[in-house]
């Protein structure tokens, strides 16, 4: 059996079939705290209000290389400060009239086994 390194409440909040609230592991509680950071907002959390990214707010910005580059050291910069457990080797942004889809890729430090996960910013 594989050892977990990781143990955490899933997100959303929901139950499973043994226990209130669902627990998830490793990479997948990972991949839910990158895309916790990168779809939060700053100032949304109350007690935390550095916490998260401007993705939410670059999305009527104009789509240019500049737009791309903010948005994608914005976002370094948040999962380097809330996310320790992962080194970020990329971020890729790309925007059409709907969503910006932000790729991400990166290390878990605790098994050195390469992620990544696909973020969708809806644009309203």
């Amino acid at each position: 059996m594989a050892r977990t390194s990781f143990i955490g409440i899933a997100f959303p909040f929901k139950r499973s079939p043994t226990a209130l609230p669902a627990a998830v592991s490793d990479n997948d509680l990972i991949r839910q705290s990158l895309a916790q950071i990168v779809l939060t907002g700053r100032g949304e959390r109350i007690m935390r209000p550095a916490f998260g990214s401007g993705a939410y707010g670059f999305v009527f910005e104009n789509n240019s290389q500049v737009f791309q580059e903010t948005v994608r050291a914005d976002i370094m910069n948040a999962i380097g400060k809330f996310e320790t457990r992962v080194i970020v080797q990329s971020v890729d942004v790309t925007r059409d009239d709907t969503q910006a889809i932000i790729d991400i890729s990166y290390v878990v430090l605790a098994t050195r086994q390469e992620q990544a996960i696909k973020i969708t910013v809806p644009i309203a």
